[in-house]
């Protein structure tokens, strides 16, 4: 599959003229996932393996503990009181 067609399907989140973007588009993305909520994301990354190979049963309890998890972080704590504030939210991955 060409890339334009994978971008237009959603399979790429973004597309870049010439090579040499590439590194630093790339490093701005990565910049941004570490600005996010980390404790989440890991979440979010450990519930699609077991999503994808457990049965149902396996991903309520994933999921369950996951919100547990997450919602026990100052991260959502702090995103939470951003949100009300309509502030932008600062996270610190814990």
């Amino acid at each position: 599959m060409k890339a334009p067609r994978a971008y237009e399907i959603g399979m790429l989140s973004k597309l870049v003229e010439d090579d040499e973007q590439v590194l630093a588009v790339a490093q701005e993305l990565a910049a941004r996932l570490a600005a996010g909520p980390t404790v989440a994301y890991g979440a979010i990354k450990r519930e699609l393996s077991i999503g994808d190979a457990g049965t149902l049963s396996d991903a309520l309890a994933a999921e369950a503990q996951a919100q547990s998890i997450c919602g026990a972080t100052a991260d959502h704590k702090n995103a939470v009181a951003a949100f009300v504030n309509k502030q932008k939210p600062v996270y610190e991955g814990r």
